[in-house]
């Protein structure tokens, strides 16, 4: 397992080349979110290396979906599967103060709780 941190303190922060589907099938991508502040954090695939959207993934305290695009607004651990997806990126989509700190890791879904 690979594992990136950042801290987001504005809009358009990122953390590119995260890997997924061709070059890491079966892989799945925990995002652990802490800090604090209003800003959003948004877990985004593409499959040309371009075009970017939200990825949905699952809050693995509450067992919930995140919505449709990914948004992640709160401290917890995020899980999103990657396997399809050849290009994959944490951004910082919206910001109006505050931080908030991505720890990325990914790995093998079968190895992940």
């Amino acid at each position: 397992m690979a594992a990136i941190q950042k801290t987001f303190t504005q809009a358009g922060d990122l953390i590119a080349n995260l890997g997924g589907g061709a070059n890491n099938p079966g892989q799945s991508i925990v995002v652990q979110v802490t800090g604090g502040g209003t800003l959003t954090l948004r877990l985004e695939g593409s499959l040309d290396g371009t075009n970017f959207v939200g990825l949905m993934g699952k809050n693995l305290a509450t067992g919930a979906d995140t919505p449709a695009n990914g948004d992640m607004t709160a401290a917890g651990l995020y899980r999103f599967d990657v396997s399809a997806i050849d290009y994959v990126q944490l951004r910082c989509s919206a910001f109006t103060s505050g931080t908030l700190v991505g720890l990325v890791e990914y790995g093998d879904v079968a190895t992940r709780a």
